[in-house]
């Protein structure tokens, strides 16, 4: 499986598994995470730090496996190992959940307040 490929698996195992869990809890605990192997039905996943290995390991572990399985039933299992070139800008594995995310941002209209259209450079 190429990279490309094991990315595209990972975002739609990501996308299966938000719904599951509370949304402040995935954004944190799946920031550049990466499908770094698959073999034998077992699912090699990699994370930029020891904390949100060993977090999601703990919590989620099941949530994670259940997921990967409605994307290919064939998956039996989860590893879980660190790598700490994840989330770096050169790195291309990672998936940036903010984007894979599903959740629509609303914003709420307060009466009374004008609105401005802010360009991406912060100038109204």
């Amino acid at each position: 499986m190429s990279e490309s490929s094991h990315r595209d698996f990972w975002i739609e195992v990501l996308k299966a598994l938000e719904p599951q869990i509370k949304r402040s809890d995935f954004l944190t605990w799946f920031q550049h995470t990466a499908l770094l192997g698959r073999e034998e039905g077992v699912l090699k996943v990699g994370f930029p730090i020891v904390l949100s290995r060993d977090w999601v390991a703990n919590k989620y572990r099941g949530d994670l496996l259940a997921a990967a399985k409605t994307v290919d039933s064939k998956v039996t299992d989860v590893v879980f190992e660190v790598d700490g070139k994840l989330g770096q800008e050169s790195d291309t594995r990672s998936v940036d959940v903010n984007k894979v995310s599903a959740a629509k941002k609303t914003m709420r209209k307060i009466p009374n307040k004008q609105e401005y259209k802010i360009n991406k450079d912060g100038v109204r």
